[in-house]
């Protein structure tokens, strides 16, 4: 018999693996690279308001506070008269009790490093934010990974975040940096406990460890690592992770509640584990540590704008009554918080639709997603995220921790809601597993499109698909196309309103030939963002330490100027009372105004005439020096300028109309 042979043709293996895992990670490259350039216009935006503080530290203006002091402690050492002369700058309503005091040495740290790099050159502080939020998406992605998404999901969830717009001025504004550094290493945190369950290795742990305390001293939200680590290993750790002990790593799990039970037998078996993992007791403790550290060294704000939980419950409450549906149009549709604050009668409204849409987006969600456990996880964290965040002024910056969450929902919604997944059987269990449903099972190798229809004689839960396709379309216009050009238009918007503050200050009629020390005293203006900053940022700008600002009012109010002697005067308030803005207001702690209070400047004496509500009528000011004085500059706006007005004749009056606001969406 002939044998015929033919030669065997060998062909190129190929790593079919490596090539399909290089394809996300190139998408979430160019996704990241997305997220960083929609924020490169950040760049030419300088140092903007509170940016002035720092820098009037930083630079060593301040005549009493060192520059390697914290950044974000606004307190003083002497008395409350005495803060003009350090920041040449002081309102008359200061409550005696109020205080503003954060401990963010990391945050400080960050800053004082960007001015021993740039001094005052402000593009490489940008570009230092700008280097941070890359390293954020990052490590969002990769906890997406760790959290078993599928890659699409995964990439879903990324693209939602990078675009978000709630991003805008924690990395566009160098002194809201604090929320970004935050977010970094609460992230950080999370990779590291999950590392260490997985596989047990201590430099996991040591990262853990490390990184919650960098967050804690970032920014005070950072503590919600605490309770987002317990949803995550609660609801975010996969059955077949779920170990009995980190030595246990890599080895099968033989627990019929992993595989079987259900994810809701799984939570009751992570609970045990989770009680049992003394990482987590360990980062639990330093949280306590860090809490109690904070309050009894007087770190907090005793200001009526910001209440806290242990000291004003109900302010708190309230807080975040408003903030919960105003974060969910802002998370999920796209309206920005800022935009619902700056028109607070319609708030109301705005939350009435808001929460009639997450009804109606949170049904087709149920019904499009059947992995409720990731789903639970991703409600779980906006929500904790915003419980930590509530005692801050409502604002998007509140929200980069929740647009984590917020991503995780979104990206299995554009998941399953293209692959049929409600018609499919859960992942983590299979088709033919009698615990599923017998209406949600579909079976082994059934892939097709179902829509009422039976499908190898089981019958498959339908969606409506008009109701899902509104939903998609929806969602996906809000949060993948919208959002890019929402977040540069708002912050596009404020840095042309703090840039037109700026130079409204510097453009004022104010002689610095005139003998020191050179007292202003500001009747109105179109902004009360200018009054916050305005003494560092005209010291810096003119090198000038012998010029101090008064705010006479923190809004845009008419008046009715009296004067009542040759050093008295009376101001009476049109229209809302003094101490009603949100600006005045962060001047107030728990005490309602009352006849006869008085308050103490360093320049003049003010006493409450007349009390209206929580507000003040009518004030009366005694000055050290004759109104008339040289050095004394009393300013109000008028044909687009800040100019000096000479104060009326004794037993004159002079009516100051209200400012028309230049930008409708600035206080």
């Amino acid at each position: 018999m002939l044998t015929v042979t033919t030669p065997v043709q060998h062909r190129p293996v190929v790593d079919t693996d490596r090539r399909a895992s290089l394809r996300p990670a190139s998408i979430a490259a160019l996704l990241i690279a997305a997220g960083v350039v929609l924020h490169l216009h950040s760049l030419t935006w300088g140092f903007l308001l509170d940016d002035n503080l720092h820098q009037y530290v930083l630079r060593g203006l301040s005549t009493s506070r060192a520059p390697e002091r914290d950044l974000y402690d606004f307190s003083t050492d002497g008395s409350l008269a005495e803060a003009a002369q350090e920041w040449h700058f002081q309102v008359w309503w200061v409550d005696p009790a109020f205080s503003v005091r954060f401990f963010r040495p990391v945050t400080s740290f960050s800053l004082r490093l960007d001015y021993w790099l740039f001094r005052d050159w402000a593009p490489g502080y940008h570009i230092t934010s700008l280097v941070l939020f890359a390293i954020f998406l990052v490590l969002v992605y990769r906890l997406y990974v760790r959290l078993d998404l599928p890659p699409r999901a995964a990439l879903w969830a990324l693209a939602v975040v990078a675009l978000n717009q709630a991003h805008t001025l924690p990395v566009e504004w160098i002194a809201n940096r604090n929320t970004l550094l935050a977010a970094v290493f609460t992230v950080g945190t999370l990779l590291g406990l999950l590392g260490w369950r997985r596989t047990g290795r201590p430099t996991s742990a040591v990262l853990a460890v490390v990184c919650f305390l960098l967050a804690c001293g970032s920014k005070e939200s950072g503590l919600v690592a605490i309770p987002l680590a317990v949803l995550v290993l609660l609801l975010g750790v996969p059955p077949a992770a779920r170990l009995s002990s980190p030595k246990a790593a890599g080895s099968p799990v033989s627990d019929p509640a992993d595989s079987v039970a259900g994810w809701r037998g799984d939570i009751r078996v992570a609970a045990a584990r989770l009680l049992r993992d003394p990482l987590v007791w360990s980062l639990a403790a330093m949280a306590a540590a860090w809490l109690a550290f904070y309050i009894l060294s007087g770190y907090g704000a005793h200001s009526d704008l910001y209440p806290t939980p242990w000291v004003d419950a109900g302010g708190y409450l309230r807080r975040l009554a408003v903030l919960v549906p105003a974060a969910l149009g802002s998370l999920f549709f796209c309206v920005p918080l800022d935009f619902v604050a700056a028109c607070p009668q319609g708030t109301v409204w705005i939350a009435l639709v808001v929460l009639a849409a997450v009804v109606l987006i949170g049904r087709t969600f149920l019904r499009v997603v059947p992995r409720r456990r990731l789903a639970g996880l991703g409600l779980g964290w906006i929500v904790v995220c915003l419980v930590a965040e509530a005692g801050g002024e409502v604002s998007d910056r509140l929200l980069m921790n929740a647009t984590i969450g917020a991503g995780l929902l979104l990206g299995l919604f554009f998941e399953f809601v293209g692959t049929n997944g409600a018609r499919r059987a859960r992942p983590d269990r299979p088709a033919h597993d009698p615990q599923v449903p017998l209406e949600t099972r579909v079976p082994l190798g059934s892939t097709g499109r179902v829509r009422g229809e039976t499908c190898d004689s089981l019958h498959v839960r339908s969606i409506p698909w008009r109701e899902e396709k509104v939903v998609t379309v929806l969602l996906f216009t809000a949060n993948l196309i919208a959002a890019a050009p929402v977040s540069f238009i708002r912050g596009q918007l404020f840095a042309v309103a703090a840039v037109q503050d700026r130079q409204l200050l510097l453009d004022a009629e104010i002689d610095r030939s005139a003998p020191p020390p050179r007292d202003v005293f500001v009747l109105n203006a179109p902004s009360a963002l200018m009054l916050i900053d305005c003494g560092p940022a005209w010291s810096m700008h003119y090198d000038d330490r012998d010029t101090c600002f008064y705010p006479l009012q923190a809004g845009r109010r008419g008046l009715v100027w009296t004067r009542t002697g040759e050093r008295t005067m009376t101001l009476t308030a049109r229209g809302a009372p003094f101490l009603d803005h949100r600006l005045e207001r962060l001047f107030r702690y728990r005490r309602a105004p009352q006849f006869g209070d008085t308050y103490t400047t360093k320049a003049f004496r003010a006493t409450a005439l007349a009390v209206d509500g929580n507000g003040i009528r009518t004030v009366r000011l005694e000055f050290d020096k004759p109104l008339e004085d040289p050095s004394y500059f009393f300013l109000r706006f008028q044909e687009g300028r800040l100019r000096r007005v000479a104060p009326p004749a004794p037993g004159q009056t002079l009516e100051l109309a209200e400012v028309i606001p230049r930008n409708p969406l600035v206080p």
